[in-house]
């Protein structure tokens, strides 16, 4: 039914833009995706769900576009809006049709004696018991091993894996660091400290190098995730089991590992490293003047917790989170505001720029209207303009640049960029696609995307799909799944470092996805090295994981 409404809503939107009715054209699909957004968001019970951050990035976004609020837009030609429409509907059906797939293979599961719970169970080493509707706490008879085993290992072995996370941490916000404080001496200045310059950031960049630096935008995202391990065992676990001894002694946090009962709470020595190395997340693009890397590595943090929480969240509106949510805000919009002022981004020098019908139109508008409209401008500029087809090149630019051929064979990568003006650069997701083999490269290419969409958010709701609420006797794990059934988990020690590798993989890979799905009119996210580059670093950091827990489980 959504891709039926969508479908019509983009053929009234042609019709109207073909007779010059901008206006309307732009909110048919406007409203369209606001209705088909919110049907599929009650539908699925999620926040992070890639069918409505894709329905929203990308009808929204060419809905957008269709106002042709600038002179520099100019009717789409057909091929642009078959481009445009094919993107959403392969998509929207690959990704139904994998969705279902993998909810069937549950089901066989489920048939066969072995439910969706024990599928984790065989992937992750958590062991669980459930019936269709309820789940009952497992016994140590069923697990055949004694209650007091159980208990040891999890705690011990959680508090490895927050340590864990902790220490790469570290490393990556040092290597950052290191990496930035050598392009600047390398390069002589920091961009921050240049005046009128408003390409600065864009000169900072030592190749190589530059891949580096930027890996702090996975800090606050890590630092979620470590909160993330701290609270599930920790303040959760505080709530059920006593903290203090037989004497009335209250234990500490060693002596809580040593019981077998989880940390107490985080020492100041951790906190202190904590704070440091998201900082860095935060400080470094400041220090580069980029808008860009300071939210995405803001966003990729927000879409982590969103999915630890199995993709929805309840927030009780009290004035104290009222104060943090408005606080936040303005801090946030206070550094937008800077780094555009050190960027030399002037009202005149954008105004200028995006050339907008009504010289009227407040900036605060006309900036994100021209960072997502154009997009798909720069998009008809190249359907209409491209002489030739590229073969697969542009796709394969990242592994050009990563290992070096561009300055070997440079014609591998000397193709022109057709856009509307100079300085408007970012393009959508199928840009490249379209230019290696116009519509027969944006259909596969959507279509692989999709079914990686939908099977990295089923592996990683897997793994952290249970928002857990309290830790009994025996070593389980209260839990509560996203349609608000109760059980309990049992943590086994044999597989406890691939399960925190792996919840780190998939949560981390995931959480990445789904920016770039939300982020769809920006850029070509899968022909960026960096992209690329951050999707082996995640890899790299989660098998750091895995050797670290298993290194110090106690038979592991």
């Amino acid at each position: 039914m959504v891709l039926f409404v969508c479908t019509a809503a983009y053929l009234l939107s042609y019709l109207a833009a073909s007779r010059g009715m901008y206006i309307l054209s732009g909110l048919v699909l406007i409203g369209t995706v606001a209705g088909t957004a919110f049907y599929d968001y009650r539908k699925s019970g999620r926040l992070i769900c890639p069918a409505v951050l894709f329905s929203l990035s990308w009808i929204g976004g060419s809905g957008i576009s269709c106002l042709k609020l600038s002179r520099l837009q100019v009717p789409w030609e057909m091929e642009t809006w078959l481009c445009i429409y094919l993107t959403y509907a392969v998509f929207r059906i690959v990704y139904m049709w994998s969705a279902k797939l993998f909810a069937n293979k549950r089901n066989r599961n489920n048939s066969g004696g072995i439910s969706a719970a024990g599928a984790v169970s065989e992937i992750s080493g958590f062991e669980l018991n459930a019936s269709e509707k309820s789940y009952e706490p497992h016994t140590a008879k069923a697990s055949n091993r004694p209650v007091s085993d159980r208990v040891n290992i999890m705690p011990e072995s959680n508090h490895r894996s927050t340590s864990a996370i902790l220490a790469i941490m570290c490393v990556i916000a040092l290597v950052s660091t290191g990496s930035f404080i050598a392009e600047a001496l390398i390069l002589g200045y920091i961009p921050l400290f240049l005046m009128d310059t408003p390409h600065a950031y864009s000169y900072f960049h030592v190749s190589g190098l530059h891949y580096f630096t930027v890996s702090f935008v996975l800090l606050p995202a890590m630092a979620v995730l470590y909160l993330y391990e701290c609270h599930v065992f920790g303040t959760a676990a505080k709530k059920e089991l006593s903290q203090q001894d037989l004497s009335g002694k209250e234990l500490s946090n060693q002596e809580h590992l040593n019981q077998g009962l989880p940390k107490k709470d985080i020492s100041k020595k951790e906190l202190a490293l904590l704070s440091l190395c998201t900082s860095a997340g935060i400080v470094l693009p400041v220090l580069l003047v980029s808008r860009y890397q300071l939210f995405f590595g803001l966003m990729l943090a927000g879409a982590v917790y969103l999915i630890l929480q199995g993709g929805s969240i309840s927030i009780s509106f009290n004035r104290r989170t009222v104060t943090a949510l408005v606080s936040a805000f303005f801090a946030l919009l206070a550094l937008y505001l800077f780094i555009t002022v050190r960027r030399a981004h002037s009202i005149e020098y954008l105004n200028g720029i995006f050339e907008m019908k009504d010289p009227r139109t407040p900036i605060f508008i006309t900036q994100p209207y021209m960072y997502i409209a154009n997009n798909f401008d720069n998009l008809n500029c190249l359907v209409r303009d491209l002489p030739a087809h590229t073969h697969g090149l542009r796709m394969l630019f990242p592994w050009i640049a990563l290992f070096g051929l561009k300055f070997t064979r440079p014609e591998l990568a000397a193709f022109p960029i057709y856009v509307t003006k100079e300085e408007l650069t970012t393009v959508t997701l199928v840009y490249d696609a379209y230019y290696d083999f116009g519509l027969a490269g944006v259909v596969p290419f959507v279509a692989a995307g999709a079914f990686l969409a939908a099977f990295f958010e089923q592996m990683a709701l897997r793994y952290c799909g249970y928002s857990v609420y309290s830790m009994g006797s025996g070593g389980s794990v209260g839990f509560r799944d996203s349609r608000g059934f109760r059980g309990s988990r049992c943590f086994r020690g044999s597989n406890t470092a691939g399960a925190a590798a792996l919840r780190f993989f998939f949560v981390m890979i995931y959480a990445q996805i789904t920016i770039y799905l939300a982020l769809a009119f920006f850029t070509t996210w899968l022909s960026n090295p960096t992209t690329w580059f951050l999707f082996g670093l995640t890899t790299l950091l989660s098998t750091a994981i895995y050797a670290l827990v298993r290194r110090d489980i106690p038979g592991d």
